[in-house]
């Protein structure tokens, strides 16, 4: 900043002194001085608690071009407390009373930095083991492992990410993410200017396949958003806090199946159940039977084969589900999007709901060219921006959205459900499937809401990165 050192000199020392707020001489602050430039930067909370910076100051000056001036510096754990301080003094504090050491000054340069911490600098993105509970611990999810990554922007605002890492579901290896996230896709992005979260994602594009990590990077982005627009996920995507949810029932025998529908379902008030099928379509029935009395009329089924049937036999387990109550069939064979599939969505009679080969925006064109009713989005497998596009085109075409679990501990769960609370409920197919991590029995985040009713209604909190026990991801790590 430069100084016109003529016009300074030309004020009377009485009111060089109001306009600084402090005596020339002595230095000492003038209470009564207001407006002037030390009250203008002084910055209160709503709690009238003093906000403070660390600045210092260093003078410059050309006596032979007669330029006289000064570098000045800030540090501020939080952003919002040097830009307060820029619109007082720009603006004034009501509007109007500016800073009148502006008169006198002009701003020649000015930057803001962004110093990530050495943790961060030293492990950018953290691996841990899901400790699972019973009944988890009898499936086939409990050798995975989870992802958790932050971003961060030039304004300091983090965003946090998690993602599944296991090699039959997203292909990759802690050392593969991370290989990716350091090698190909940071580079990118780090330090470079980005209109939004679309223009970060479009950055990207140049880089193939890395879904996992690309979708980490994109729903970290958007609350990045969310935290600088001041409001959750959910609200600015105009949702509401109440989330219904689903409870998946995994393959085993048809009693003990029965039996855990029962307990969750008085346990926490579930509505809607996943029935997990493929173990051969008596089997199959029978489940559904056992379940059904179990729980009683009013809880709501569907059925999700995982692709277990051959395509020929996709419609007969479709219609053998149906009539004993299920409402949608997720994957019932191996799906493409050609006239097998119209014909298999046409007799079905309910919804067929596109999971496994629905990870992109591109498939759901082609799947709803060819008369799909339902697809699944997974914000933890494709990111929340490729999910809201689905949505979209779901819209567009008279289909339906399902929010699709994918094995998400307590913080992965919050993170997907600020997309599912946001899904119209005409656009909705079936309850959110994100309760997998009732089943981990220790979380890495301090609190998680509790479930009642069949219902989680997520916090007002714009910045879930807070929610993180950083201690708790370190004790959890993999070695």
């Amino acid at each position: 900043m430069s100084f016109d050192t003529a016009a300074a000199r030309a004020y009377f020392v009485g009111l060089q002194e109001r306009i600084i707020g402090r005596t020339k001489l002595d230095n000492i602050e003038l209470t009564d001085a207001v407006p002037s430039h030390v009250s203008l930067n002084t910055i209160v909370d709503e709690h009238g608690v003093e906000r403070d910076i660390l600045r210092d100051n260093m003078p410059f000056g050309r006596a032979g071009a007669g330029e006289y001036g000064t570098y000045y510096i800030a540090y501020a754990a939080d952003p919002t407390i040097t830009e307060h301080m820029l619109e007082h003094m720009f603006v004034g504090d009501p509007p109007g009373t500016y800073d009148r050491i502006l008169d006198v000054s002009t701003a020649v340069t000015g930057s803001l930095f962004f110093v990530p911490s050495a943790e961060v600098l030293d492990d950018p993105i953290r691996a841990l083991r899901t400790t699972p509970a019973t009944p988890i611990e009898n499936t086939s999810q409990s050798d995975g492992s989870l992802a958790i990554g932050s971003v961060t922007n030039d304004f300091g605002i983090e965003g946090v990410a998690e993602g599944t890492i296991k090699a039959t579901w997203t292909g990759v290896s802690p050392r593969s993410l991370a290989a990716a996230f350091e090698d190909f896709l940071m580079p990118k992005v780090v330090g470079v200017e980005c209109e939004g979260v679309a223009g970060l994602m479009k950055r990207l594009e140049g880089v193939p396949e890395n879904r996992l990590a690309k979708a980490m990077i994109d729903n970290a982005a958007w609350q990045i958003e969310a935290c600088r627009a001041g409001q959750p996920l959910w609200k600015l995507w105009g949702g509401t806090p109440s989330v219904e949810l689903t409870w998946a029932i995994t393959r085993q025998p048809p009693s003990v199946m029965a039996a855990e529908a029962a307990d969750v379902c008085t346990r926490y008030g579930f509505g809607t159940l996943k029935v997990k099928g493929g173990q051969g379509l008596e089997t199959d029935r029978t489940a559904m039977r056992e379940i059904r009395a179990a729980v009683g009329d009013k809880v709501i089924l569907y059925v999700d084969a995982n692709s277990c049937y051959k395509r020929s036999e996709g419609l007969s387990y479709s219609l053998a589900m149906r009539d004993l109550g299920a409402t949608v069939s997720e994957d019932p064979c191996p799906l493409k999007p050609d006239a097998q599939f119209s014909e298999l969505q046409r007799g079905s009679g309910v919804p067929v709901l596109i999971d496994r080969t629905c990870t992109s925006a591109l498939d759901a064109a082609h799947y709803l060219e060819k008369g799909a009713t339902a697809l699944s989005t997974k914000t933890g497998r494709i990111g929340f921006s490729e999910s809201r596009e689905i949505s979209v085109l779901a819209e567009a075409h008279g289909a339906r959205v399902a929010l699709g679990l994918y094995a998400e501990s307590a913080l992965g769960t919050l993170i997907s459900l600020q997309y599912g609370a946001a899904i119209p409920p005409k656009l909705q197919l079936v309850a959110a499937e994100q309760t997998f991590y009732l089943g981990i029995k220790e979380q890495v985040i301090s609190a998680m809401p509790p479930v009642k009713d069949g219902r989680i209604e997520l916090p007002d909190s714009a910045d879930l990165s807070k929610l993180v026990d950083w201690d708790r991801v370190k004790r959890f790590a993999l070695a």
